[in-house]
């Protein structure tokens, strides 16, 4: 197997889990808090992580005691992301909020090109032009069938736009960190920072509230942050950060099919979003855009 083919099925793992994340959140977080949500997601993580090191190979935690600089500004930049995305999850739809924040992997494809010096071919550009093309007109749509006070939407905008930059700024730094570190290593810390920064401003009593569905889907949050993050930091080692910010731009797509199945389905688990045709022109756009970008060379392979 190549490392083309796993940098790409791992950056895939991390879509497809963020594109079902934001409905899992939304529902929660009409009984618990944005930071408690962010603190016991990060907390679980660590907690899984610190066992397995601390089996396998407690030199690992070292990390823990003596953080290198750059460690502890990713681990910064993560936590705001997760904080404010929570917060704006708050005010806008579950694909509204995962639209806005496809601008952080498009400011890391842009940086990659400029900080990591990776060349794109006129094919993979091409790929991403397009798919950049296919955003807009996604994103455009979705505007036009906003609902309710815009003042309240527009809030949510400002919040998850700052949240996509803090991401981005985690993706190049965690692209300089896997040079050096392991991946898992490195999330060791960056779940660890969060979970104790977050502990005293967290209600953790509040998730008492939670019914069994709430549960499962915090449960599933706290797993998600493992799996997704697990995957995009091993991805990082494998391809271009160009390659993955196109790849994790899916992330909507996805979101709005599993919000259409279960509309469908007649279950209403969270408001309903509005897509119409042009929007899913704009959808298939961004997906041809993103194969274009991820096909390998000529001489290359996907064994």
């Amino acid at each position: 197997m190549s490392k083309n083919f796993k940098g790409i099925t791992l950056a895939v793992i991390t879509a497809l889990m963020w594109g079902v994340l934001a409905i899992a959140l939304k529902y929660i977080d009409s009984t618990v808090d944005s930071v408690t949500v962010v603190w016991f997601r990060f907390l679980v993580s660590f907690l899984i992580l610190l066992t397995y090191y601390a089996i396998r190979r407690p030199s690992a935690l070292r990390i823990l005691i003596h953080p290198p600089l750059l460690v502890i500004i990713g681990a910064i930049c993560l936590s705001a992301n997760f904080l404010l995305y929570m917060m704006g999850i708050h005010y806008i739809t579950p694909g509204d909020c995962q639209l806005i924040s496809q601008l952080g992997p498009i400011l890391l494809g842009i940086a990659s090109v400029f900080i990591f010096k990776e060349k794109m071919n006129k094919r993979q550009i091409s790929g991403f032009v397009i798919a950049l093309i296919g955003f807009g007109v996604f994103y455009g749509q979705q505007l036009k069938a906003v609902t309710g006070n815009p003042k309240t939407f527009n809030l949510g905008i400002f919040i998850v736009v700052f949240a996509s930059i803090a991401w981005a700024s985690y993706g190049i730094i965690q692209k300089t960190l896997v040079r050096k570190y392991a991946p898992q290593v490195i999330n060791l810390f960056l779940y660890f920072f969060p979970a104790v920064i977050f502990f005293p401003f967290s209600t953790p009593r509040l998730m008492g509230g939670l019914n069994t569905l709430g549960w499962v889907f915090l449960i599933f949050a706290a797993f998600n942050t493992l799996i997704a993050y697990g995957a995009l930091s091993a991805a990082f080692k494998y391809i271009e950060a160009s390659k993955i910010s196109i790849i994790v731009t899916m992330n909507p797509i996805i979101t709005f099919m599993v919000m259409g199945l279960l509309t469908s389905l007649g279950i209403h688990l969270v408001a309903p979003e509005h897509i119409n045709a042009l929007g899913i022109s704009g959808g298939i756009l961004v997906l041809t855009g993103a194969i274009l970008v991820i096909l390998p060379q000529k001489n290359g392979s996907l064994k």
